[in-house]
């Protein structure tokens, strides 16, 4: 038996969209400012005042959110054997 419910499964599904969609485009800034020798002071610098670079990370940072959630109800779920209410209330 699934332990899963699924609004946690649509969570998974999404969490793995937003892997995609963001974390690319993310590695690829990071890449190439850091590589160019640019320090974070730099960075955050010229992203400064631009809503679209805002909207970005904060979806980025949603989207990490509800990765690191998810995340730890699984090792709680296979470290403690939790299940049902049981695992509901600890987390």
């Amino acid at each position: 038996m699934n332990a899963q419910s699924p609004s946690l499964h649509g969570a998974k599904a999404e969490r793995e969209v937003h892997g995609i969609a963001f974390l690319g485009p993310y590695r690829g800034h990071d890449f190439c400012n850091t590589g160019g020798g640019l320090s974070t002071a730099e960075v955050l610098g010229r992203n400064q005042g631009r809503v679209l670079w805002f909207l970005f990370y904060g979806s980025l940072v949603i989207a990490a959110s509800i990765h690191g959630a998810i995340g730890l109800r699984v090792i709680v779920h296979k470290t403690l054997k939790l299940r049902g209410m049981a695992l509901e209330l600890v987390m």
